[in-house]
């Protein structure tokens, strides 16, 4: 994850949080693209529930139509969800970057990657 984390940020200019090394969740790929004019940096996760893309990028959820998800427990950060067709997409905010979760996989197993997200 740390050599991953160093690729990310030379070729997009800022560092991604990363998933615990002890989450059980294993990383298998990244990739940076283009997004609005601006490099940006993507990573695939394997769950139990299947393949999960997380993008990194400045942009908060709310300025790509995502809305603010209604949660019963209290989370560290403000939870943001949309479905796209037969996929999910969860967002959540830290350190100035938007963390965005997409998979066909339920919102629970988005929100349990992002969970362990240490920045």
């Amino acid at each position: 994850p740390n050599e991953l984390a160093d690729y990310l940020e030379d070729a997009t200019g800022h560092a991604p949080a990363m998933l615990c090394t002890g989450s059980g969740l294993n990383m298998c790929g990244c990739t940076v693209r283009q997004f609005r004019g601006r490099p940006v940096g993507s990573y695939v996760v394997k769950t139990a529930a299947g393949t999960v893309s997380v993008v990194v990028i400045p942009d908060p959820p709310k300025s790509l139509g995502l809305r603010e998800a209604k949660t019963t427990e209290p989370l560290a950060h403000a939870l943001w969800h949309v479905k796209c067709e037969d996929c999910h997409i969860v967002s959540i905010r830290i350190g100035g970057l938007s963390y965005y979760a997409i998979s066909k996989a339920p919102p629970e197993e988005l929100q349990d990657v992002l969970r362990n997200l240490i920045p």
